[in-house]
């Protein structure tokens, strides 16, 4: 299950019109999330069950990999 989308960084943050910024986007979507999972094991399972609202969770994913981005 994916928190965030690249979709979501751009809706947020901006246009990620080449290739290079989008499959960064992506790797860092991933780090993310492989992070949040290991330091919460049960975040999907609690999205899925409507304890953790899908926001909160994007909403964290998208803030960090938009502050890397941003990042010069």
């Amino acid at each position: 299950m994916a928190y965030a989308t690249v979709a979501d960084v751009e809706t947020k943050w901006r246009p990620l019109p080449s290739s290079i910024e989008q499959n960064r986007a992506t790797a860092l979507l991933d780090e993310a999330e492989a992070l949040l999972n290991v330091e919460i094991p049960s975040l999907a399972a609690n999205i899925a069950a409507g304890v953790v609202s899908a926001v909160l969770a994007r909403k964290v994913v998208t803030d960090a990999v938009i502050r890397v981005l941003a990042n010069p």
